[in-house]
């Protein structure tokens, strides 16, 4: 069993590392209420070490609010991630 920080991008919507869910041919997310819910591979990227995962399972959590509008030309803007 493997672990890895997930996030909720939207309603039953998450984004966790491909490298955990790698050659997985079940997948199960723990919520903080120590309940686990299956969950579906919906789309992977290896060399961005990004999955795309989705669960027909109520969560009980807000979705992460990624932006509200795009950003003007020169403002300052955080991204956080491993760009290799």
């Amino acid at each position: 069993m493997k672990t890895a920080l997930t996030f909720c991008v939207g309603v039953g919507t998450l984004i966790t590392n491909f490298h955990v869910i790698k050659g997985a041919y079940a997948v199960v997310i723990r919520t903080a209420d120590n309940k686990t819910h299956p969950v579906k591979i919906v789309a992977t990227n290896e060399s961005a070490d990004v999955a795309l995962l989705s669960t027909e399972d109520d969560l009980g959590i807000k979705p992460l609010r990624l932006m509200a509008r795009l950003p003007k030309v020169g403002e300052r803007i955080l991204v956080v991630g491993n760009p290799l």
